[in-house]
C-alpha cells in the first residue's frame, strides 16, 4: 500500500513537472516569431497614441537590436549601419510622419545556420495612413538576421529583398 502510494507521487510529480516543461519552455523558432510579433506590435500606431506612449514603443523596439545593425532597404535609400542607440530617435521619426500604422509578418522561413544565429525571410505587410489622410498599402520580401542575446533574440541585419514587379 505505501509502494502504490509512492509510486502515485511520483508519477504526479513527473507529470506536473512536464506540464510545467511544456508550459514554459519555447523552441528557438518560436521564440524567433514571438520576437516578430512583439517588433509589429511596437511599430504600430493608432490614431490615439499620445506622444509619450510612441517614444516608450520606440525605446522598446531599440532594445530588440544589437550593438549595431546593418539596415540595407533600397527602395527607401537606406544602406547603413545602426548603432543601438540610434534606433529610438529613428525609429519615432520614421512613426511621426503616419498616424496610423499597422505592420503584420508572413510567410516565416526561419533556419538556424549555427546555434545562437537565426536568418529570417518573411513577407512583412505594412498598412498606414500619414498625418496628410493618405493611405498607404506595401508589402516587403525581407531578410532578417538575429543573434541570441542573453536574453532574446536581437536583430543583426535587416535587408528588403528586391522582387520583380508584374
Amino acid at each position: 500500500m505505501v509502494k502504490t502510494k509512492q509510486m502515485l507521487m511520483a508519477v504526479g510529480l513527473l507529470l506536473a513537472g512536464l506540464i510545467v516543461f511544456l508550459l514554459f519552455y519555447q523552441s528557438d523558432t518560436a521564440a524567433v516569431k514571438k520576437r516578430f510579433a512583439f517588433l509589429a506590435d511596437q511599430f504600430s500606431k493608432e490614431t490615439s497614441e499620445n506622444s509619450l506612449l510612441g517614444a516608450a514603443k520606440a525605446k522598446h523596439i531599440g532594445l530588440m537590436f544589437a550593438d549595431t545593425c546593418r539596415v540595407s532597404l533600397p527602395g527607401y535609400d537606406v544602406d547603413r549601419t545602426f548603432e543601438r542607440a540610434d534606433v529610438q530617435p529613428y525609429v519615432m521619426m520614421a512613426r511621426s510622419r503616419y498616424s496610423e500604422i499597422a505592420v503584420e509578418f508572413y510567410d516565416f522561413d526561419i533556419v538556424f545556420p549555427q546555434d545562437g544565429l537565426a536568418e529570417v525571410d518573411v513577407t512583412a505587410l505594412v498598412r498606414a495612413t500619414t498625418t496628410v489622410g493618405e493611405a498607404i498599402q506595401e508589402i516587403h520580401e525581407m531578410v532578417f538576421t538575429l543573434e541570441k542575446g542573453e536574453e532574446e533574440w536581437l536583430f543583426t541585419n535587416i535587408e528588403s529583398l528586391t522582387v520583380l514587379e508584374r
